[in-house]
């Protein structure tokens, strides 16, 4: 009675959930950054971000530079946080620096699920 409708429950945003681009986008992900000194909120259209970081790029604790340009003179100097959202009209969360060891444990996972989805292909 008061409890989550299943059909609508968010996969958490963590690097477990989605670690790259790519599988950010089989999942329907949005992904937005935001200025920590301008305050500029961008959506990242992840297509154009596939073809341009690759599918296996990383945006977790990425902080790129800030590309805004005020009054045609002045560039910002901050930078740029990731945010991301695995389902509409919840909130959005930053995509934080995942440690090297947990990273080197996601990526080994994920080579272990495709080789064994790769076995099951084959039998």
């Amino acid at each position: 009675m008061g409890g989550q409708n299943p059909e609508y429950a968010a996969t958490p945003v963590i690097p477990a959930a989605a670690l790259t681009l790519a599988e950010m986008l089989v999942q329907g992900w949005a992904l937005r950054t935001q200025c920590k000194k301008c305050g500029t909120v961008l959506k990242v259209h992840l297509p154009s971000a596939i073809a341009v970081l690759g599918a296996e790029a990383i945006p977790w604790g990425r902080t790129p530079p800030c590309q805004v340009v005020s009054d045609h003179r002045f560039p910002c100097e901050g930078r740029l946080t990731y945010l991301a959202r695995t389902k509409p009209h919840t909130a959005w969360k930053p995509l934080h620096k995942v440690a090297d060891r947990e990273l080197a444990i996601l990526r080994d996972n994920r080579i272990a699920r495709v080789r064994h989805s790769r076995q099951g292909a084959d039998d």
